[in-house]
């Protein structure tokens, strides 16, 4: 039942934000890539797949022009990998492909909580409104950032709680076959971010086996997930026709490989606004561009959004009061190896595939956090005095946010930003309600 909640909740959620493409057919397609690259690719995608199925013969010039190396990739990852549209394309008549496309977010962010919820079952939190809440602000998390038109990075996003989910069944039984097919499907959306993930799971598996498994040195555990380094490369030899023109485009890419990170550190302005962002939503001054949108001078690092974090902020005073100090050296090191890798420039590049420095793969430090608050809210009790201190910081980021977006007169407001600040409230509510008071 709880599922069938979290997903009705973010369906009907996301149609009303997204009605007039959804429900009226208005163009999806708001800025950069979307506008002049993804929109076309799905449209050609969809015309050459209709095309072979009526006349029943492969035309290997629109084949072989669509897949061709120079840009196989760019559409692998944001077409051909999109396991909703090859099957819609194949069974169904596209007459609207923005309301296809918009459809496709909902499905998105629906999904994002849905796996969110599987993964904290397989978690085993017990807690029912915890579980819910962390659902929700995991999939409005995801939602704004760029990964909405950004299709690939969505669908990225909404699938990675499985990865987990089949990590812990690995960890407890040690077989986890399902590992193999979320690895596949992951690498389809995007080469960078499966990096970026990857890292990070060697992390996540340490972590995890050090709470609440075992004492074993680091060596030992990394030894105990063998078989699951297997699965991993099966997973991506699944889908090994991608690895040759990804290879091709990688060696060909500026982008990648060429180690010109700048400076050490992001800029002033992007660090103001991520740590403006761990409080409240990002947004911009400039009307024409979705207001959620936080634009910094530097492309690159624009792209990120931390719902999570007011809850994190409860979660880690309460942690810091009753957690052990094996538990406290875990959690502290793992959150400071991540920002060390987000803030230095260098290793940021290193993470994001060998490429530019980017924010883009902070959803790992996203889900990051849902696991922490996951883990300090199931094990510990909170109490009055700490929910009045955390309550006052996120009532007055929160006031911000609203002065600012009635100073710059927003035409297009959605209303996704203000209920995801308001599910954490909500959420705040709920600890208070539940201190015991003796």
């Amino acid at each position: 039942i709880d599922r069938l909640l979290v997903v009705l909740f973010l369906s009907v959620l996301s149609i009303c934000i997204f009605k007039d493409s959804v429900i009226f057919g208005e163009n999806f397609g708001w800025y950069n890539d979307q506008v002049f690259q993804y929109n076309i690719f799905y449209e050609e995608w969809y015309k050459i797949i209709k095309e072979t199925l009526n006349s029943r013969v492969i035309s290997p010039y629109s084949w072989n022009l669509f897949l061709g190396t120079d840009f196989y990739v760019s559409k692998l990852f944001t077409v051909t990998g999109d396991i909703f549209a090859l099957f819609a394309f194949v069974f169904f008549e596209i007459s609207n492909m923005s309301r296809f496309l918009s459809i496709e977010t909902v499905i998105c962010i629906s999904l994002s909580g849905l796996f969110m919820l599987m993964l904290l079952d397989e978690l085993d939190v017990k807690n029912r409104s915890l579980k819910i809440s962390l659902s929700i602000l995991y999939a409005l998390s995801g939602f704004i950032v760029v990964f909405v038109g950004t299709y690939m990075f969505h669908r990225f996003y909404a699938f990675m709680p499985l990865i987990f989910m089949y990590t812990e069944r690995y960890i407890k039984n040690k077989k986890s076959y399902g590992f193999i097919f979320v690895v596949a499907i992951l690498f389809l959306q995007n080469y960078e971010l499966t990096f970026s993930l990857s890292l990070y799971l060697v992390l996540y598996f340490i972590m995890s086996y050090k709470l609440k498994y075992c004492e074993d040195s680091i060596f030992q555990i990394i030894k105990k997930a063998f078989r699951l380094i297997v699965y991993y490369l099966v997973g991506i030899l699944m889908v090994g026709f991608a690895l040759v023109p990804l290879l091709l485009f990688i060696k060909s890419s500026t982008r990648v490989g060429n180690f010109e990170y700048g400076e050490l550190f992001w800029g002033f302005d992007v660090l103001v606004g991520f740590i403006s962002n761990l409080f409240f939503p990002p947004f911009n001054i400039r009307n024409y561009e979705p207001f959620y949108l936080f634009k910094t001078l530097e492309y690159y690092g624009c792209e990120y959004s931390f719902y999570t974090t007011p809850l994190l902020v409860l979660a880690f005073i309460l942690f810091n009061k009753k957690a052990s100090k094996k538990e406290k050296k875990i959690i502290y090191t793992s959150e400071i190896i991540l920002l060390l890798f987000l803030f230095l420039r260098p290793l940021n590049m290193i993470v994001h595939g060998f490429s530019v420095p980017t924010f883009r793969w902070s959803l790992v430090l996203i889900i990051h956090h849902i696991f922490l608050m996951a883990y300090i809210f199931e094990k510990y009790d909170y109490d009055k005095h700490n929910y009045t201190s955390i309550s006052i910081i996120v009532l007055f980021f929160l006031t911000i946010f609203f002065i600012n977006l009635f100073i710059n007169n927003y035409e297009n407001a959605d209303i996704l930003p203000s209920v995801a600040i308001c599910l954490t409230l909500v959420f705040l509510l709920y600890v208070y309600e539940t201190v015991d008071t003796n």
